[in-house]
């Protein structure tokens, strides 16, 4: 089991099931490291995504921040595997509106991992300390060991 002592990590899932999902929209991405550089990908690539979390960790005392507007969906051939969080100090948040400025909903990330060779992916692979991700629909994970599909922290 990995050691978790020293990382916080609040995840909040909106539930599903029961209720119809809103048609899925491509996904845009915002990110800003806390340091005063920022960038937006309009309709982002799960590549494109990747790089948006890498450019928002900054590092400890000051939180960096993801802000995903619509889905995403890793495609089948994209090299790109599991979104990776590295140092940490992250805000992930889904569900805003295309211009950034207020939640409406959820965000959908999903890895379309399987069990054929060379595909079997988690979504969020969380290493580092102080992480939080909001309005965030984490599907499609898959894992070949005992460990999480979806979600895993220290791995």
């Amino acid at each position: 089991m990995p050691d978790i002592v020293n990382k916080c990590v609040v995840i909040t899932v909106l539930a599903g099931g029961l209720l119809a999902s809103p048609a899925a929209r491509a996904g845009d991405v915002y990110w800003n490291d806390g340091d005063g550089h920022s960038g937006t990908n309009v309709a982002a690539s799960w590549s494109q995504l990747q790089s948006a979390i890498t450019n928002a960790e900054f590092g400890p005392g000051t939180v960096g921040t993801v802000k995903l507007s619509g889905d995403f969906q890793r495609a089948k051939g994209d090299t790109a595997g599991n979104l990776k969080v590295v140092s940490g100090w992250l805000a992930i948040s889904g569900g805003w509106s295309a211009d950034f400025a207020s939640v409406s909903g959820r965000s959908i990330l999903d890895v379309n991992g399987d069990a054929t060779a060379n595909n079997p992916y988690r979504v969020l692979n969380i290493l580092g300390a102080n992480v939080t991700v909001s309005n965030c629909w984490v599907t499609g994970g898959y894992a070949t060991d005992a460990q999480a599909g979806g979600i895993a922290i220290g791995q």
